[in-house]
């Protein structure tokens, strides 16, 4: 009779069936690897450098900006503006070359919007945008931006923020203010009928105000008029004050 030789254990029928301990082990190792791999290709990955200021460089250029009917103004950037009323209607642009690419300029609803997007520029030139416009119904400025206003207008609406200073001459029947922060207002040489002013944060302002000059003032904010307004009522708290001539409240 003849004798069988013992069977072997029955392979799986299924594909990737039980692994014997060393299969596994390559396996652990291949994937360690693998990872170890991926890490180092990632940490060798060039990294992209930190964009960097615009250095200004050459004579100065003025570019034509004007871009649309505009009455309100606002600029975020550390520019010089000047804001004038007349017939022509321009937005003109003065700097080096190379610098003015950097000083974004828009106008959306009537409002011409200026910036300086990051990382901006360096410059021992200043930027100065110079607006013309028949009237100017707002003015705001922020940062350290600097302006000055010439002109002849009904009603004006001043914002100012940050270390941004505005001065001017003309006349206003109606200003409306609003200041924070460090930001700087000289009027003394805008005469003005009426005022309203919103003042805190060690803002401070000079007005030359003939009718009635109300609001509020908080936070160290100071107010000068330069003549005693017919009406005065400017309530003051937390350090703030109004300074110069004062009539009696009414």
């Amino acid at each position: 009779m003849s004798t069988r030789a013992p069977r072997g254990p029955r392979a799986s029928g299924r594909r990737g069936g039980p692994r014997t301990p060393r299969a596994r082990l390559a396996l652990a190792i291949g994937a360690v690897v693998l990872l170890a791999a991926s890490v180092t290709a990632c940490g060798d990955a060039p990294i992209a450098p930190e964009p960097t200021a615009v250095t200004g460089a050459g004579d100065g250029v003025i570019e034509d900006r004007t871009t649309g009917d505009v009455e309100r103004i606002s600029v975020a950037a550390d520019i010089d503006v000047v804001i004038r009323t007349g017939q022509s209607p321009s937005v003109m642009l003065e700097g080096q070359a190379n610098v003015l690419p950097t000083v974004h300029t828009e106008t959306r609803d009537g409002q011409l919007i200026v910036n300086v997007p990051s990382p901006g520029f360096v410059s021992t030139h200043r930027v100065v945008l110079t607006v013309v416009v028949p009237a100017v119904a707002a003015v705001t400025l922020s940062g350290d931006a600097r302006g000055t206003v010439e002109l002849s207008t009904p009603v004006l609406r001043i914002d100012l923020s940050g270390r941004a200073a505005l001065g001017g001459t003309g006349h206003v029947d109606a200003l409306t203010l609003v200041a924070s922060s460090d930001a700087r207002l000289d009027f003394s040489a805008v005469t003005t009928t009426t005022a309203v002013v919103t003042m805190s944060g060690g803002a401070a302002a000079t007005v030359d105000v003939s009718g009635s000059l109300s609001g509020e003032a908080s936070g160290g904010a100071t107010l000068t008029v330069v003549h005693p307004p017919a009406i005065l009522n400017v309530a003051t708290t937390s350090g703030a004050s109004v300074q110069g001539a004062s009539p009696s409240p009414q």
